[in-house]
């Protein structure tokens, strides 16, 4: 059982804490809530992304998103929006 209480609600992206615990961003938003703990706003707010310097369509939508802290479909929002095809793993040798 998590002691949500010991948990770093609101310093730390939802869903990379819910990654972290192994349970879904859902449960992780909850107990914040129920705390009256605001959402983390850094690095996790899309809105603080500078998109056109993010390498969109080289990594997986879901890399990025870790590495910034915001969920993947923000990310593939962002690329999308610009037209950028998603990454494809080069698989011709």
């Amino acid at each position: 059982m998590i002691n949500w209480d010991e948990q770093p609600l609101g310093n730390v992206n939802d869903s990379e804490l819910a990654r972290q615990l192994g349970v879904t961003p859902g449960s992780v938003r909850q107990a914040r809530i129920r705390r009256g703990i605001p959402r983390a706003t850094a690095p996790g707010r899309a809105s603080a992304v500078d998109w056109d310097a993010v390498p969109l369509g080289e990594r997986t939508d879901a890399a990025i998103a870790r590495e910034l802290g915001v969920s993947r479909s923000c990310v593939s929002g962002a690329r999308k929006r610009r037209g950028i095809p998603r990454y494809r793993a080069n698989t011709a040798k």
